[in-house]
């Protein structure tokens, strides 16, 4: 579902439909025909969309080893019976999670699952394809923490937000998050890191350190975050990102990559010799402790593209870039990159490009991210949305990442 608005909308009414036809909605708020960069942009997203290759009329079954039972199915399908989900077109840019509850004791070292998905292909092929996986099973719970994997616990616990979002109210569904890493993390400091050693810090294994961050991400991404100042249409859009987005895409959408541009090494906008992919520069934390006035930046979600412009910024550097010495030439709002002849403007056009290249990080999406410019000395709306990114920070009504994890530590000591 495609919906264009300059006015309120009720998307969580109309992005009832993708949900359980296995569809997805994309809004584009303040969408306007006359400006090039939208009109560019829709043209894009939906050419890729009416050409990608998808599955039809397919049916999804999870099955496992005795002992284990498929719980709770979360994503865009119908569930048709207890453990079959129903797909009219089976997208490929979709993440689905599956709960599995373990009924009886397992004694076996491995346990089985298999995901089976039969599908119609675009040309007409009945179709069967089966993905297995054998886990090893374990009695100590040292073994599953450092097992964990973070990215795939953030993942499920951004479903069951929706859920719960969307069933108990967005308040409900921020204290589940809060709750549950403060459950993971009491649970590993009571049982394995002996109670109370190193004077009441958070310990965690290395595998889940950035399992903290990233909560926190998620209760202040635009679907969950406490703000009175959010339109209910963008936040429903942003709840449909959150049970739909593919891993990667998630990851990005609650804690985005944040790369400085004045300042990047030689080779960053420039291929790899060895790969021939574009050298992105290294990317910083989400704080605004970052940002110097004389700086250039790109705020990247994955939806979103923020190309910061410092107050301070020198003629040089927007010479290089822009092709305009006079900071108060530079279009703010939706733009695209100036093409110039300047070495420094392709590479920094590069890094663009790169860091919205899903195809590189392994996933499917037809999302062609449009670019705002910001001025720090500019337009005040302009720059709060892109701040309200810079998720380490304290904004509106949430915490910085200091007072979370000092909320976490008290909490869980």
């Amino acid at each position: 579902m495609f919906l264009f608005s300059s006015q309120y909308q009720d998307v969580a009414t109309l992005s009832n439909l993708p949900r359980y036809t296995g569809g997805q909605t994309y809004f584009y708020p303040g969408w306007n025909a006359a400006r090039s960069e939208d009109a560019i942009k829709f043209a894009r997203e939906f050419s890729d969309y009416l050409s990608s290759e998808i599955g039809l009329e397919a049916v999804l079954r999870v099955r496992a080893t005795t002992g284990l039972r498929m719980a709770t199915f979360y994503g865009n399908f119908f569930n048709r019976s207890s453990d079959l989900c129903a797909f009219p077109a089976f997208p490929r840019d979709q993440s689905y999670v599956v709960e599995v509850a373990i009924d009886e004791s397992i004694t076996k070292p491995y346990v089985c699952m298999q995901t089976a998905v039969l599908h119609t292909t675009c040309n007409g092929e009945r179709r069967i394809r089966v993905m297995t996986l054998a886990l090893p099973t374990t009695e100590t719970l040292s073994a599953v923490y450092a097992s964990a994997d973070q990215s795939a616990i953030t993942e499920y616990f951004s479903h069951k937000a929706v859920e719960r979002a969307l069933g108990s109210g967005l308040e409900a569904a921020r204290e589940a998050v809060q709750t549950k890493v403060i459950e993971i993390m009491q649970t590993y400091r009571k049982e394995l890191a002996g109670g109370n050693v190193g004077g009441g810090g958070l310990q965690m294994p290395s595998n889940l350190r950035a399992l903290p961050v990233l909560f926190l991400g998620l209760v202040k991404n635009v679907g969950l975050r406490k703000s009175a100042q959010i339109p209910s249409d963008l936040r429903s859009a942003a709840l449909c990102l959150l049970s739909t987005l593919p891993l990667p895409l998630m990851l990005q959408y609650i804690y985005p990559k944040f790369y400085s541009l004045h300042d990047m090494p030689d080779n960053a906008g420039l291929p790899d010799p060895d790969t021939g992919d574009v050298v992105l520069p290294p990317p910083c934390n989400l704080s605004s402790e970052r940002i110097v006035p004389y700086g250039l930046y790109l705020i990247d979600d994955g939806q979103t593209q923020f190309l910061w412009v410092g107050r301070d910024a020198v003629p040089a550097l927007l010479l290089d870039v822009f092709g305009v010495e006079d900071k108060a030439q530079l279009k703010q709002g939706k733009t695209s990159m100036p093409v110039l002849e300047s070495e420094f403007n392709e590479r920094v056009r590069a890094v663009v490009d790169k860091s919205k290249d899903h195809r590189a990080k392994g996933v499917g999406s037809i999302v062609s991210p449009p670019m705002y410019l910001v001025r720090e000395d500019g337009e005040p709306s302009l720059k709060l949305w892109a701040q309200t990114l810079l998720v380490e920070d304290r904004a509106d009504q949430g915490v910085s990442l200091q007072q979370w994890m000092g909320m976490l530590r008290e909490k869980v000591s």
